[in-house]
């Protein structure tokens, strides 16, 4: 299971938790309640939330029934750099995190790290027959 890091700071006078996640992650919602559906819903005007593949949004509020879970992921064409949404079960008082996207980092695929490898170890091949081939004395 991956590390988590939860900043609490003060936004627009409420304490808020802040998750990190790289914004082509992807966010499971659970229900840990028995008895009750867990609703989730943006905050403004842009829904963040897409079916896998991040082409078709999904209406909110998004519904998790008791015990169960939810996977979504970050719309592709959500431009912000974070969303805030509130989560309730039930009556319960509800919640309202935000999440804010970490910077994305250069992402190689494995095939491509492989033709990189090959290219890379290629050359040092070269390099090193080359080093090893004996010299022909030059002709006079």
């Amino acid at each position: 299971m991956a590390s988590l890091e939860i900043t609490v700071a003060v936004r627009d006078g409420k304490t808020m938790s802040q998750y990190m996640m790289l914004k082509n992650g992807k966010l499971t919602f659970t229900n840990a309640d028995a008895a009750q559906d867990l609703a989730v819903a943006p905050k403004g005007s842009v829904n963040p939330f897409c079916e896998n593949g991040g082409n078709k949004a999904i209406p909110p509020p998004l519904t998790i029934h008791p015990n169960a879970s939810l996977d979504v992921v970050i719309c592709k064409d959500f431009q912000a750099t974070e969303f805030s949404y509130t989560a309730q079960i039930g009556t319960a008082a509800p919640e309202d995190p935000i999440i804010i996207f970490e910077k994305t980092k250069m992402q190689v695929s494995a095939t491509a790290a492989f033709f990189i490898g090959a290219a890379i170890g290629a050359v040092a091949v070269a390099v090193i027959l080359k080093m090893r081939t004996p010299r022909r004395p030059a002709q006079t």
